[in-house]
């Protein structure tokens, strides 16, 4: 009995540390917000910890998209160099060349139905906030060339988006993405703050008040 007693006793810690243990890729103290990261390192950010790119301050805005939702990371990572072209230039143009401002980056397709019904309102955000704190740069990995990204855009009345195109899989491999429309949410200093897979209207005043808060804007239209 008394062997006995000390297997329940090991078993009853067992699942008491368990049930206590911080998740991995859980949210931020209970908000629902998805914070890619252990528990306490989510608390961190409510405390407003200084991190690469920048400082969280208060609660991370969320914004859910048509298949998932905005995850927040508690820990930005860098993309590497990668070089894509801008329609009409002969220079290739980087991401680096954005640093300094707040960047959304869209990769997308002409032919992703998807991909294609979110262009208007990334089209928007960027006629309602961009500017020297921010910018929208849709990546385009059409296949087919440069001409057909520019016959989309001036298809659909899209005049605020600059037409810039990548390689396709090249561009999916160095992402490190899977799906479209991928976006990602860069700091001012380059770093990856948070990623989104699928369609989102990134206009609406959920999108505004979490491209604000990146910026240290005040929310709002």
């Amino acid at each position: 009995m008394r062997s006995l007693s000390k297997m329940q006793k090991l078993l009853f810690l067992f699942l008491l540390l368990f049930f206590l243990a911080p998740p991995y890729g859980g949210t931020d103290g209970g908000n629902g917000i998805p914070v890619d990261g252990p528990a306490a390192h989510a608390a961190d950010l409510q405390a407003g910890a200084a991190i690469v790119g920048g400082s969280w301050y208060g609660d991370p805005p969320a914004l859910t998209g048509e298949k998932r939702a905005f995850t927040w990371r508690w820990k930005p990572t860098r993309i590497p160099p990668y070089l894509f072209d801008r329609v009409g230039s002969t220079e290739k143009v980087s991401l680096a060349d954005f640093e300094g401002k707040v960047v959304l980056v869209n990769v997308w397709a002409t032919w992703c139905p998807p991909c294609v019904a979110e262009m208007p309102a990334l089209d928007n955000l960027q006629l309602l906030r961009g500017g020297e704190d921010f910018a929208v740069v849709a990546i385009s990995v059409d296949s087919q060339g440069p001409d057909i990204v520019t016959a989309f855009l001036d298809k659909h009345g899209l005049e605020n988006l600059a037409p810039y195109i990548g390689k396709g899989r090249e561009t999916f491999d160095h992402f490190r993405m899977s799906e479209l429309p991928t976006t990602f949410l860069l700091g001012r200093d380059g770093s990856v703050w948070g990623a989104m897979a699928g369609p989102a209207e990134w206009d609406s005043r959920e999108a505004l008040a979490l491209i604000d808060y990146a910026i240290g804007l005040t929310p709002g239209y």
